[in-house]
């Protein structure tokens, strides 16, 4: 399985420091509107079908900010 980064599109190739997330959609209409960011990588749970992978913590912010913009919150 090869993993591409959700905001620039960089492929993993085993590289240390990559970042995951979990989008959900609102039921029934396929609009993205919450994201679950995760503190570490996890092979397995990359490979889940919502999961979002980022090649750096500035792509991670970047993609939050331009699909999520102010209604990001951080818990």
């Amino acid at each position: 399985m090869e993993f591409k980064c959700k905001h620039c599109g960089k492929a993993k190739r085993g590289a240390p420091g990559w970042l995951l997330g979990y989008e959900l959609y609102q039921p029934g209409t396929g609009t993205k509107n919450t994201i679950i960011l995760l503190e570490e990588w996890n092979e397995r749970g990359a490979l889940e079908a919502n999961a979002v992978h980022f090649c750096s913590q500035r792509c991670q912010d970047r993609y939050v900010s331009s699909c999520y913009g102010q209604e990001f919150v951080a818990a």
